[in-house]
């Protein structure tokens, strides 16, 4: 196909290809569809529509309700819009005072300073990710001259978006609690659009997923701390940590009464009587001090911690005895409390393992030889080699979230991957047009068949 053109022109011909190719694509891509904003609620969403359709400005909406609009002109829509003060929140902030009446009543003048607060307040939970929706309601009461007269101040919080923990609850009850005087978390109550309360002026910690959520929070703290120390000396691929923290959610509260002895002694009271025998009775009651001590135990608090790392790098046990101990500091390890950490190192499973502990004892039962350095025990292991190789093959099925990361690299983007396949593509053509047999001219094959001919006469 190539025959009746020159080098030059296919050469050409393919960059010209190729340009096309790479500019399609990245055409495609700015002309992709991206949400408009993050965190719209159905009314805003409304006014959004309606003033692209005055602007006439391409756009779709998505199933779950965000507003799309095309990638090359997110930026600009977005400028222009602002301008038209449609993505400005509905709700009102402190700028309600810049153009109010300075001969207002004190009336308007609290009622319009409580709905810049209750704005200010939507405007920051509204920032929180995942948080799409919020609206304030505050109930501040009158401050009375006595104390006991006092009412408390309360709030209630309408929320709508997705994935809510009770981490993002407990961060919304903390934020508008510092926000008004004499209000307590527990008296921040809220809802979603839906009627559901999320918690009821209890700690969000006392139900089920609130536990775990904490227990989880502990367990990934120290394992990142573990996490940190054994990146400075292997690679994160020669190793695996599990950690798991019991909690103890009980409240307790605990009282001590203890007496306390005086420098020097404290007559209370003397008396002395005398009967007729002569005989003198002396009664003398003496004085003490006593201490009454109040601990209330907070819920949540860490019961025992047990960690586990299996090491694929091998180590000397003078190496091993080091990190254990090190590790042991760093997470705070509580032998009192009945804390362990084991570290297993896999060097060659025919030879045996390598096991520092700070708990495990070893028996005959399960090791032929043991070498003790305090906390540092060597096993071999009883159990077959084959065994322990099918265990270890089962391993492999962990693998799999490490592939789903490695193919979520930066690297691997479609844009990347496109133009690699495109400059592949192009320098193979290019192989495969230098290397086709071209036609040979009169002198070429005259002087072939010369060479031939004499050849043939050797």
């Amino acid at each position: 196909m190539f025959n009746n053109l020159k080098k030059e022109h296919v050469i050409i011909a393919f960059s010209i290809a190729f340009i096309a190719i790479v500019g399609f694509y990245f055409w495609q891509s700015t002309n992709s569809w991206v949400a408009l904003t993050d965190n719209a609620d159905e009314i805003e969403s409304a006014k959004i529509i309606k003033s692209l359709e005055e602007l006439k400005v391409e756009h779709k909406v998505s199933p779950d309700g965000t507003v799309m609009v095309k990638a090359s002109e997110k930026a600009n829509t977005r400028l222009k819009l602002t301008s038209e003060k449609v993505l400005v929140s509905e709700a009102v902030g402190l700028e309600i005072f810049d153009n109010l009446d300075y001969g207002m009543t004190e009336f308007s003048q609290k009622v319009h300073y409580q709905r810049a607060l209750q704005g200010e307040l939507s405007r920051s939970i509204k920032n929180i990710d995942g948080i799409k929706y919020a609206r304030v309601h505050l109930s501040t009461p009158e401050k009375r001259l006595f104390k006991n007269d006092q009412r408390k101040a309360t709030a209630a919080v309408a929320i709508a978006g997705t994935d809510i923990s009770n981490i993002k609850l407990n961060s919304i009850k903390e934020l508008v609690a510092a926000s008004i005087d004499n209000l307590e978390p527990a008296d921040v109550i809220i809802t979603d659009t839906k009627g559901t309360v999320f918690n009821s002026k209890a700690d969000v910690g006392s139900n089920v997923s609130g536990k775990l959520e904490q227990k989880q929070m502990h367990e990934s703290a120290i394992e990142n701390k573990i996490s940190t120390i054994l990146n400075l000396i292997i690679e994160p691929t020669q190793y695996e940590l599990s950690v798991n923290v019991e909690l103890n959610f009980n409240k307790i509260k605990e009282t001590n009464n203890d007496f306390i002895s005086p420098s020097k002694e404290i007559i209370l009271k003397k008396s002395t009587s005398t009967g007729n025998k002569k005989t003198n009775n002396q009664n003398i009651e003496y004085g003490y001090g006593t201490k009454i001590e109040s601990i209330e135990h907070s819920t949540g608090e860490i019961k025992r911690i047990s960690a586990g790392i299996i090491l694929t790098k091998s180590m000397s046990d003078a190496a091993i005895q080091k990190l254990n101990q090190v590790i042991l500091d760093a997470i705070g390890i509580n032998k009192e409390r009945g804390d362990s950490l084991t570290v297993v190192v896999f060097d060659k499973l025919e030879d045996g393992l390598a096991i520092g502990t700070t708990q495990n004892t070893v028996t005959k039962d399960n090791a032929d030889k043991v070498v003790t350095s305090s906390d540092l025990q060597v096993i071999k292991p009883s159990l077959p080699v084959k065994v322990l190789k099918e265990d270890v093959s089962k391993v492999a099925i962990n693998e799999q979230p490490k592939i789903n990361s490695l193919l979520e690299h930066p690297y691997l983007k479609k844009e990347y991957l496109v133009i690699a396949l495109g400059l592949s593509l192009f320098l193979l053509l290019i192989s495969l047009l230098f290397r086709r047999n071209q036609k040979l001219n009169n002198y070429q094959r005259e002087k072939l068949l010369t060479d031939v001919q004499n050849w043939l006469k050797e």
